[in-house]
């Protein structure tokens, strides 16, 4: 399965951490920062990551696609209550999951969006492509792989 995640780039290290997420259960993530203008078109899942304020930073990108039918979900940073960019993708014809992941940046300067991640949120944003994806497809979690466990997480 081929998945792209297209994020604004104060998100890059949560981007990073869901392709981790990605790859751990044997896909192929392509991570393309917005600016580069990438196509979604070809690719089987969306990851769209960027800043929720009043708006959704990915919103113009998401206004100048084709989105009908494609599977898609969204994260990134929750500076405040407002558009994460769901309602702008169900209307564009996408197929929204109900997942979503926002976390929030530490730092003098997080007002900014150039603050840091918590290790914590970049854990859970690598369970969150994980689930996202086994969820979106129904793919079914397989039995013991001889993991003991998953890094960063203590019982």
């Amino acid at each position: 399965m081929n998945v792209l995640i297209v994020f604004d780039d104060a998100v890059q290290k949560l981007a990073e951490a869901v392709a981790e997420g990605v790859k751990e259960i044997g896909h192929q993530a392509v991570l393309q920062s917005v600016s580069k203008n990438p196509d979604p078109q070809g690719v089987d899942f969306v990851f769209l990551g960027g800043k929720q304020g009043k708006t959704f930073s990915l919103n113009d990108y998401v206004e100048k696609r084709e989105w009908t039918g494609k599977k898609v979900s969204v994260f990134g940073i929750k500076n405040a209550s407002g558009d994460d960019g769901t309602a702008l993708l169900k209307k564009r014809g996408a197929q929204v999951e109900k997942n979503t992941f926002f976390a929030k940046l530490y730092g003098a300067l997080s007002f900014l969006g150039k603050g840091r991640f918590a290790e914590d949120d970049l854990i859970r944003a690598r369970g969150f492509g994980e689930r996202t994806l086994n969820q979106a497809f129904d793919l079914k979690i397989q039995k013991s792989n001889g993991k003991a466990r998953i890094q960063g997480y203590l019982k």
